[in-house]
């Protein structure tokens, strides 16, 4: 059931929650997300205490030349 339909099933011990049973990508899909939210509140509550902002053509441009200095390719 917990793979086929890709949905937890949820235990329950005297009538109240206990256990939830998931399948392993489910439960990594999860985790994946958390971390993203994790990640992005942090990135806010920093934006709201330090107001530098970067130019995104400044930012991509360092980039590709770092990869590039990195890697020897021009195709980056």
């Amino acid at each position: 059931m917990v793979h086929e339909e890709a949905e937890p099933v949820f235990l329950t011990k005297n009538g109240h929650g206990d256990m939830v049973v998931m399948g392993l990508e489910q439960y990594e899909d999860i985790r994946s997300a958390k971390r993203i939210e994790t990640a992005l509140h942090e990135a806010e509550t920093l934006a709201e205490s330090d107001h530098t902002r970067y130019d995104f053509t400044d930012v991509s441009r360092k980039l590709r030349k770092k990869l590039t200095d990195q890697t020897g390719s021009k195709n980056v």
